[in-house]
């Protein structure tokens, strides 16, 4: 820092961010802008309106911002050149330009004249953060590491909160989920000793949704991300926003509420499409074209997922492109169209494995095996079964992945006609579907055991799990299991699927 005049503006700043709000910061900013006459001075007023501006969704602005201050780069000190790289690289990202966003990154870190302290310590959880993103793991753990040891020496709960939030990811991504709630409801402690509202409140009740979600808690969730929502606004914080919109509308959808999944994505999606956060947008897009895929308009989820995808290959977002692969592939499996479907998920599955995603790839080898069985190819079926299996064995605690590889292994003894392994393997998905609270899949477990015992002559019980059946996919809007299960309730007991039309339980 140049001056101690300077020192006392940035504490002011920073104490006018601690108040909850952005706009405050920013009319302090707007006002020092036309009252400081030195352009050493004012070129670090610029820069901060920039860093500003980004958190406040006036990309254009900051843009703007920072192209007038590279024109004054000699003014800058090195801290301040790495501020520049940071924020530029952070608006790369917003962007999508993810391989540009690196690069401005590795910049920042060399221009970082603080060494051990708290700017190099954010690049460096930065770049982490981004390593991982893109799914280079090894180079993000390096990253995370000296992160971890720079903030031995740092006294920021901010960083602090900031390194448990990406420890918090590292072990979502493989389903540790309570090791995953431990830290982010750590973090979320932290960030509110620093703040009355912040970025990392919002962060922390928003990622404390997502391990709720996954951990089928899914109204726990929505309302931890509805008070994301409110932390974001506040601020105001759009990317925030658009972020929390588009999980509170994942969250809608796994509840079986498709209409107002579908509003709250939209919103996202606009609210990322007026900033430019084409990144985030394509991850909306994505799950919009499974909100229209529940609701059966299948030509219209191909739509979006084909522009999520377009998205993701434009950017070079190679972990990107492995999610919309598969979000194209599931929709091409909803439509019946097994020839596109298998050659996404394929191609989504062997991204995957590339990236050495485990908890990804099993989900993307049983993407496979169900559509596969849904066209009687047993035999190629049974292989990627059989290759979930060998990667849920390494796993130390049972997972929602299970159910699914014992429902799917209850589905090929099923075809295959060995009733009592078909039996055994649906009755260990039903129980962990119960513990799991996996309701959407607990539906399609009642129907296949209805079919089992139909075939085995046992009337009264497999008309009793088709009426399960039926509700629970009443109940979540699941309109493909559910003509399935009507086409067959009619054809064996017509009465009993009259009797729940007029008296629905649910």
């Amino acid at each position: 820092m140049k001056t101690t005049y300077l020192k006392l503006f940035r504490n002011e700043l920073r104490r006018l961010e601690s108040r909850g709000g952005f706009q405050f910061a920013d009319k302090y900013l707007c006002s020092c802008e036309s009252t400081y006459k030195k352009m050493e001075y004012l070129v670090v007023v610029l820069l901060e309106r920039a860093r500003l501006c980004f958190l406040m969704g006036q990309w254009e602005d900051c843009l703007a911002l920072l192209d007038r201050v590279e024109q004054e780069d000699a003014l800058l000190e090195a801290d301040d050149r790495a501020l520049f790289f940071l924020v530029s690289a952070r608006l790369h990202q917003g962007y999508g330009d993810l391989n540009q966003a690196l690069s401005l990154l590795e910049i920042a870190f060399t221009e970082a004249e603080d060494g051990a302290g708290v700017l190099t310590t954010e690049i460096a959880l930065e770049m982490a953060s981004l390593f991982y993103r893109i799914g280079e793991q090894e180079r993000g753990q390096d990253f995370l590491e000296q992160a971890t040891l720079l903030l031995e020496n740092v006294e920021s709960s901010v960083l602090d909160a900031r390194l448990l939030f990406e420890k918090g990811l590292i072990a979502v991504r493989s389903e540790e989920l309570s090791s995953a709630e431990d830290y982010f409801s750590r973090a979320l402690s932290l960030s509110k000793s620093e703040t009355a509202s912040s970025i990392f409140q919002g962060e922390g009740l928003r990622f404390l949704g997502i391990v709720a979600a996954l951990d089928n808690r899914a109204l726990d969730a929505l309302e931890l991300q509805k008070q994301a929502l409110t932390c974001f606004e506040a601020l105001p914080y759009p990317l925030g926003c658009a972020k929390a919109q588009s999980s509170i509308g994942q969250t809608c959808l796994q509840l079986g509420r498709p209409e107002e999944a579908e509003f709250f994505l939209k919103k996202a999606e606009a609210i990322c499409r007026e900033i430019g956060a084409e990144a985030e947008r394509a991850v909306t897009l994505g799950k919009l074209g499974a909100v229209f895929s529940r609701k059966g308009q299948y030509e219209k989820a191909i739509g979006f997922q084909k522009e999520d995808l377009e998205l993701s290959l434009r950017f070079g977002n190679y972990r990107g492109l492995a999610f919309s692969l598969r979000n194209l592939g599931l929709s091409y499996k909803a439509k019946g169209d097994l020839k596109e479907a298998v050659t996404h998920l394929r191609d989504s599955r062997d991204r995957f494995t590339e990236l050495e995603d485990h908890t990804f790839q099993i989900k993307a080898d049983l993407d496979l095996v169900s559509a596969l069985l849904e066209h009687d190819r047993i035999t190629e079926a049974f292989g990627y079964f059989e290759d979930a299996n060998k990667l849920l064995g390494a796993r130390l605690e049972v997972t929602p992945d299970h159910a699914n590889a014992a429902y799917y292994g209850g589905l090929i003894a099923l075809k295959t006609k060995n009733y009592p392994r078909a039996e055994t393997q649906l009755w260990e998905a039903l129980e962990m579907c119960q513990i799991f609270s996996m309701q959407t899949l607990q539906a399609a477990v009642y129907f296949r055991l209805a079919l089992l015992y139909e075939a085995r002559e046992e009337k009264a019980t497999a008309d009793e799990y088709l009426v399960l059946a039926y509700r629970l996919g009443k109940a979540h809007s699941l309109s493909g299991l559910l003509l399935d299960v009507v086409e067959k309730l009619y054809e064996v007991n017509p009465a009993a699927l009259f009797e729940e039309i007029k008296n629905p339980r649910f």
